[in-house]
């Protein structure tokens, strides 16, 4: 009898952060992480009993250094191999400060919405940004 197929869904959040000119944030991983080199929207691995909004607001604070408000999902997308499928949820968030550094990305920016797709994005980053150029992009006091 053949075993069963073990497929492993990984959650995963991440942050479209907006700043007050309506751009969009987008980090860089750095080279010798996976998918290094591509553009993504940052974010992490949801920890078991863990909230989403938790999980992204530590994320970004252990990621750039500075705190995080996060608002209300924007989209779900995924991305699968044969091994596994990353469910990637995206929430609206903004930066408290300006961040200076990351611990995962070797550079990142600031960009237009209707640019996002000249980055070269992480595979479940793709939907999103192409998902982001058809919404209305909020503006959030501090």
């Amino acid at each position: 009898m053949a075993q069963p197929i073990q497929h492993i869904f990984i959650p995963v959040l991440a942050g479209i952060l907006v700043n007050e000119a309506g751009e969009i944030f987008l980090a860089r991983r750095k080279a010798h992480l996976k998918h290094g080199g591509k553009w993504e929207f940052p974010g992490g691995k949801l920890n078991p009993h863990e909230q989403p909004a938790e999980c992204l607001a530590r994320e970004l604070q252990e990621e750039f250094g500075v705190p995080a408000r996060v608002y209300h999902p924007v989209e779900i997308s995924s991305y699968s191999t044969t091994d596994f499928t990353i469910v990637l949820i995206a929430y609206w968030a903004q930066f408290v400060d300006t961040p200076r550094q990351s611990t995962d990305h070797d550079t990142f920016r600031w960009v237009a919405v209707q640019d996002l797709l000249r980055y070269d994005l992480t595979p479940a980053d793709v939907y999103i940004a192409r998902k982001l150029q058809s919404v209305s992009i909020p503006s959030f006091s501090n």
